[in-house]
């Protein structure tokens, strides 16, 4: 435990332990004053729990990606374990779903191997990154919109009924198109990370203001906090892998 609280002490800056910190107060205090209501036959109390985890864990991983930390990919995958559950148990968000099942998971095994390749020859303990070309962002954008689409329609024409939006199907089929997007942008922002692109945080500024809008349409206010940690870690992460890559580039002019 001493050599825990040491590494923790040394490893993770005062600004990083205050945000964690504020982020598993707010998880907790939104699970008490805004609680789960039972879906489907599931008990409330066990999705908020549920929630509470998926936030607190996944929030702690996007940390570390932003410190350059291959450990994320794989401490994710039981972040990915429980939100498939949430899913399947209210019925929601299908291609979230799918995307958390089948390629999140294989992502981020496979991720934490490819980034373990590409060591700083500095730090060994985070992996070098660089950025996309211009014409790449393009057509990923491009790409985004098109699935969005064709996918949303999908989703909203053929996917199973439930109970979890009273009823409600245009507020279902809104969720659709959203979580549609979210899906793209999952998968998108994945490979980039898997890449090691610094336009990975871009992708997943424009995921957190959709997935946002999905938390309040969906009244999901403990996953609202998802969001809101999200927002500063992305910002937090693009700078430091901006700083980062400016830095590697001044030393290997030096260097070379």
């Amino acid at each position: 435990m001493k050599k825990l609280i040491l590494k923790i002490k040394n490893d993770f800056s005062t600004y990083e332990k205050l945000w964690m910190l504020a982020m598993v107060i707010l998880a907790v205090g939104a699970g008490l004053i805004w609680p789960e209501e039972d879906s489907n036959g599931w008990s409330g109390t066990l999705l908020n729990v549920m929630c509470i985890f998926i936030t607190i864990v996944g929030l702690f991983c996007e940390l570390l990606f932003s410190k350059q930390r291959r450990s994320a990919f794989l401490i994710y995958n039981a972040v990915e374990v429980v939100t498939v559950a949430y899913y399947l148990m209210t019925k929601t968000q299908y291609f979230s779903m799918f995307a958390a099942l089948i390629y999140w998971i294989p992502a981020h095994t496979l991720g934490y191997f490819a980034w373990n390749k590409h060591k700083d020859k500095r730090d060994k303990k985070i992996t070098v990154i660089r950025r996309l070309k211009k014409w790449q962002t393009a057509l990923i954008m491009i790409s985004t919109v098109a699935i969005t689409l064709i996918g949303g329609y999908l989703l909203a024409k053929y996917g199973p009924e439930t109970d979890y939006y009273e009823g409600n199907e245009t507020l279902q089929n809104v969720i659709a198109y959203l979580d549609s997007s979210l899906f793209v942008m999952a998968v998108i922002d994945g490979i980039l990370m898997f890449c090691r692109s610094r336009d990975s945080w871009w992708t997943w500024h424009i995921f957190t203001a959709v997935d946002t809008v999905v938390r309040i349409l969906s009244g999901q206010w403990v996953l609202l906090v998802y969001d809101i940690g999200y927002f500063t870690n992305t910002t937090y992460g693009n700078i430091k892998w901006t700083q980062y890559i400016k830095k590697n580039e001044a030393l290997e002019k030096q260097e070379g």
